[in-house]
C-alpha cells in the first residue's frame, strides 16, 4: 500500500494511474483531468475491495460463531487443568502489565462501567437475588465469615442498626429517588437516631459514591 494525495491505494494501482503522464510531459488540463480519473477510479475500487472483504470476514464470523464457541467450549472442557495452568503461568510473568491496564481501562471508562453495572443489575435483579439465595445456602460458612469480619472492623455498627430499626420508623418513600423505602442509612453511626430512609438501589449506589470519593 501507498498514499497519494491522502489516498491509501496499492502501489500497483497507484502506478497504473501514474503512468497516464509520460516522463516529461507538461500536464494539460486534459492529462490532468485523464490522471484524476484513472486514480479516482483506483480508489473507488480499492475501497470496494476492502468493503467485499470486510463482509466476507463478517459474513464468515456470524456463520461460524456458534461452531467456534463449542470447539472452545469442548477444547477447555478437555484440557481444563492444562489451560488453567497456562494462565495461571501467563499471569504470574506478567501480573505487573496485566494489573496496570487494567487500572488504566478502570479510570478511563469510569462511568460507562458504572453505567453498565446498574442496567445489568436492574435488568437481572430477580436472576441476581435468587443466585445470591442459593450461594448462601450452599455455603453458610463463607456467609459467616464476612459477616464475622464485618462486625470485628465495625463492632459497634449493628447494635446501631438494631436500634433505629426498634426505635425509628421506617419512612414511606424513598428520600432520594421517591420510591418504597426499604433500609434505614446512617450518614453518621455516632449519631444512631439520625437516619435517611432509602431503596435498595438508591442505597448501594450512596455507598458506591461514598467508597470511591473516600480517600
Amino acid at each position: 500500500m501507498t498514499t497519494v494525495c491522502g489516498y491509501r491505494v496499492s502501489v500497483a494501482r497507484a502506478t497504473a494511474a501514474i503512468s497516464l503522464v509520460k516522463p516529461g510531459e507538461r500536464l494539460s488540463h486534459r492529462t490532468s483531468l485523464s490522471w484524476l480519473s484513472a486514480f479516482r477510479e483506483a480508489v473507488m475500487e480499492e475501497e470496494e475491495r476492502k468493503r467485499r472483504v470486510a463482509l466476507r470476514r463478517h459474513e464468515y464470523y456470524q456463520r461460524t460463531r456458534e461452531a467456534r464457541v463449542e470447539y472452545q467450549r469442548e477444547h477447555y472442557q478437555a484440557h481444563r487443568t492444562a489451560v488453567l495452568e497456562q494462565q495461571r503461568e501467563y499471569y504470574q510473568a506478567n501480573s505487573e502489565t496485566i494489573l496496570e491496564r487494567c487500572r488504566r481501562y478502570s479510570q478511563e471508562h469510569h462511568e460507562a462501567k458504572l453505567d453498565y453495572w446498574r442496567k445489568y443489575h436492574l435488568e437481572h435483579r430477580a436472576e441476581r437475588a435468587e443466585n445470591g439465595q442459593r450461594y448462601n445456602r450452599e455455603h453458610p460458612e463463607v456467609n459467616r465469615g464476612a459477616v464475622a469480619k464485618y462486625q470485628r472492623k465495625h463492632p459497634g455498627r449493628r447494635a446501631v442498626s438494631e436500634a433505629a430499626r426498634r426505635l425509628i420508623p421506617l419512612a414511606k418513600v424513598c428520600a432520594m429517588c421517591g420510591k418504597e423505602a426499604r433500609v434505614r442509612h446512617h450518614p453518621d453511626y455516632s449519631k444512631p437516631l439520625e437516619v435517611v430512609c432509602l431503596c435498595y438501589r438508591c442505597h448501594r449506589v450512596l455507598h458506591l459514591t461514598i467508597r470511591r470519593e473516600a480517600p
